[in-house]
């Protein structure tokens, strides 16, 4: 399988990486800054370039089976873009590069019909407070490949920790008495390597949890 990856330096997006290259698929990394990728190997391409510039996201996506976009952001009280911009680029390069990727977008609790599912803490205070405008953006995000596109999978993790790979978890549709929860970066990864595989959360948006 060809996995094209954007957001590999860290957090899920380096979980995939390493995930990816051990079940030897061959991986396409879109960073920023490349000599953050501390990984060398036959089947690993690393394109230099940003999220927010078409013609690196275009580079890096013509040869993928799947699209996956972890990129993060630190906290802001400052309007965000990222997310919402720079997935207009991947769905318009998907479009003049006549591919039909799977494309699985991470977002998070909290982002469209998951708000108010965080907990007290996250929902009331946390998000609030410093992840109000990142929230906004991704819910655009979410909106722009929902009505865009019709081959995505979006993943909505809860809380998340570095703990390790369990391959244990639950991936939620119906978050009726859902009030947070936890999940490994690890674990997100290996579920987003089993949609790759088998889609079959297709148009849907689980939420994961222990």
């Amino acid at each position: 399988m060809n996995i094209t990856i954007i957001g590999a330096t860290k957090g899920i997006g380096k979980e995939v990486l390493k995930q990816s290259l051990q079940a030897v698929h061959n991986v396409t990394v879109l960073a920023r800054n490349p000599e953050k990728i501390d990984i060398k190997e036959e089947n690993l391409t690393v394109v230099k370039g940003d999220f927010l510039d078409y013609d690196s996201v275009a580079q890096s996506v013509k040869n993928a089976d799947t699209v996956v976009v972890s990129v993060g952001a630190m906290p802001t009280r400052k309007p965000v873009n990222l997310f919402s911009e720079g997935t207009k680029h991947l769905l318009e390069a998907v479009k003049q590069g006549n591919i039909h990727p799977l494309i699985i977008a991470v977002t998070g609790i909290g982002a469209g019909d998951s708000k108010g599912h965080g907990g007290f803490f996250y929902d009331k205070i946390f998000k609030p407070l410093l992840l109000k405008t990142m929230y906004e953006d991704k819910d655009k995000q979410e909106q722009i490949l929902m009505n865009g596109y019709d081959n995505w999978v979006i993943v909505r993790p809860g809380m998340l920790t570095n703990g390790k790979l369990t391959g244990k978890y639950r991936a939620l549709t119906n978050l009726e008495g859902i009030n947070g929860g936890k999940i490994s970066r690890a674990d997100v990864a290996h579920f987003i390597l089993e949609q790759a595989a088998n889609p079959t959360y297709l148009k849907q948006t689980p939420l994961l949890i222990y």
